[in-house]
């Protein structure tokens, strides 16, 4: 089974030697790593050959000519990978040695699965532990681990790899992205064993409640969702996004139609995934309709939205309190 990473580095001089270090250290190496930089202005480059020299295994480098973005740059680096199993690697964390090891055990265990997301440990700057895990806060938010999207936690079997080239406009970011088609075609599974730090400093990429370093709660989250700026800003601007991203995986799924009811271990999958996306749109649509009316109206119909399970969709009670305070 041929192990690839794939990292996207910019201006990731500070932290990146650590992070390609916990590479060389892990018990079962990869069979290559492929990096594509965004144009860095610092020594980023000099960092990546030289540790090309030295490595026991391929690293392939690919530098942008123009800038691609978080995203684009990932996607990039994820079409050039080769192995049976891709890895994706932000410039700034570190992996705990038996992290590919633990993960590729996961793969075969599992041969149903596409997706595997591990747990890590959420700390400062120095690498200093904060006693918080990314898995922890998301479920200390009352969210669903589905919601552990961190791209530095996933890998995904080459399978996937045709369904998420080219990544869609619509969705922006790759991790958000994979494990989308992971839950939706129920072949994402979530390792609550910790294999890496995830470093927080001041220019993460990710600003998400969940990964931050202060404990997260369900009221945080709530406070967030209702703050001043969401209040003030177009409540069907996130309905549209939402609508735009699912017709986005529907147009994905029925591409690769005769491909998916080959692929998955069981045909009936891909009508149920695109079941599931047809009542999401329509939740959509009816959510945005109410957010149109004033106070009266709105909350009728949000009431009558929740007492039908609409908000299940969504993020339940959150949701419904969030449409009715707008």
């Amino acid at each position: 089974m041929k192990i690839s990473i794939a990292m996207a580095t910019y201006n990731g001089a500070k932290y990146l030697q650590e992070q390609l270090d916990s590479f060389t250290s892990q018990a079962l190496l990869p069979d290559e790593l492929v990096i594509c930089d965004d144009g860095s202005t610092d020594a980023t480059l000099e960092i990546i050959e030289e540790f090309s020299a030295v490595a026991s295994f391929s690293v392939i480098v690919f530098r942008n000519e123009k800038k691609l973005g978080y995203a684009e740059n990932f996607g990039r680096a994820i079409s050039q990978c080769s192995g049976d199993l891709i890895f994706l690697s932000d410039q700034d964390d570190v992996w705990f040695s038996n992290k590919l090891e633990r993960v590729a055990q996961l793969f075969i265990s599992e041969p149903s699965m596409w997706v595997v997301v591990n747990n890590a440990e959420i700390t400062d700057t120095a690498l200093n532990g904060t006693g918080l895990t990314v898995a922890g806060q998301v479920l200390s938010a009352g969210l669903p681990i589905e919601k552990l999207l961190l791209g530095c936690c996933i890998a995904f079997r080459s399978q996937l790899k045709a369904l998420v080239m080219p990544i869609p406009l619509a969705i922006g970011g790759h991790d958000g992205w994979i494990n989308t088609l992971g839950v939706t075609l129920q072949s994402r599974i979530f390792s609550p064993e910790i294999l890496q730090y995830y470093r927080r400093h001041t220019t993460n990429t990710s600003e998400w409640l969940t990964t931050r370093t202060s404990r997260a709660s369900r009221w945080k989250l709530f406070r967030q969702q209702i703050s001043l700026g969401n209040l003030r800003s177009d409540p069907t601007v996130a309905c549209d996004r939402r609508l735009a991203q699912l017709h986005a995986l529907k147009d994905r799924l029925k591409a690769f139609t005769n491909y998916l009811e080959e692929a998955l271990p069981s045909p009936n999958l891909l009508n149920q995934a695109l079941a599931e996306i047809d009542s999401a749109c329509i939740a959509n649509e009816r959510r945005k309709t109410l957010q149109s009316h004033r106070f009266g109206r709105r909350l009728s119909m949000a009431l009558s939205f929740y007492r039908t399970g609409g908000y299940q969709n969504f993020e339940g009670f959150k949701s419904f309190a969030k449409d009715v305070l707008r």
